[in-house]
């Protein structure tokens, strides 16, 4: 039960979603622009990542895959 404290005082949809992304998430898929739009955002949580899998079938050039890291 200790385990779920923390989610069960959080009080918005929002709130729950954005712990579960820092806390609980093992994947994430997103395109590269919208992690582009959301990276602050997501440094800003505390959000970590390992790996990263970019898949953009030839929709951008290589050196843009490094604008949202």
């Amino acid at each position: 039960l200790e385990e779920f404290r923390a989610f069960e005082l959080l009080r918005t949809g929002l709130d729950r979603s954005k712990y579960l992304l820092v806390k609980e998430a093992k994947i994430i898929a997103m395109t590269c622009t919208h992690a582009a739009l959301k990276r602050k955002e997501l440094v800003n949580l505390g959000f970590r990542y390992d790996n990263i899998l970019m898949e953009e079938s030839a929709q951008i050039l290589e050196i843009e895959t490094f604008i949202p890291l």
